[in-house]
């Protein structure tokens, strides 16, 4: 009955911890910087705490520039998180990669502030 139902919603809660996005990369940035790298080690301890989690990291941009090279940023700022994840003790096999480009904005691209929050990267959990 009840620690189980408890235990959902502990598990729902890192979960939903776990994707918020990693946000903030400047234009053509792949490489996390130092805060991003701080923001994905919490990501990191409750993936560690949850071994059936497996990872998504999937990589957006804004919408400046053409598709194709947003598609090839996109794609390398969720390929360094994943290198970022397995240095840090996750194992590879548990992460996959996917590059969005510009398809997924989280706000209209309509200033910088703005286009700096769809330049991201998300980690999400699919369960085993």
């Amino acid at each position: 009955g009840q620690p189980q139902q408890e235990e959902v919603v502990v598990r729902i809660e890192m979960k939903n911890t776990i994707e918020q996005p990693v946000a903030a990369y400047s234009a053509s940035q792949t490489e996390p910087t130092p805060d991003q790298k701080t923001d994905m080690d919490g990501k990191i301890m409750l993936l560690k705490q949850n071994p059936s989690f497996r990872v998504i990291c999937v990589g957006h941009s804004c919408d400046l520039g053409r598709e194709e090279v947003n598609e090839r940023i996109s794609r390398a700022r969720a390929e360094k998180a994943k290198d970022y994840l397995v240095q840090q003790g996750i194992e590879e096999s548990r992460i996959s990669v996917l590059g969005e480009g510009s398809r997924y904005p989280l706000v209209p691209n309509t200033s910088e502030k703005n286009r700096r929050i769809n330049r991201r990267v998300e980690l999400l959990i699919v369960e085993e």
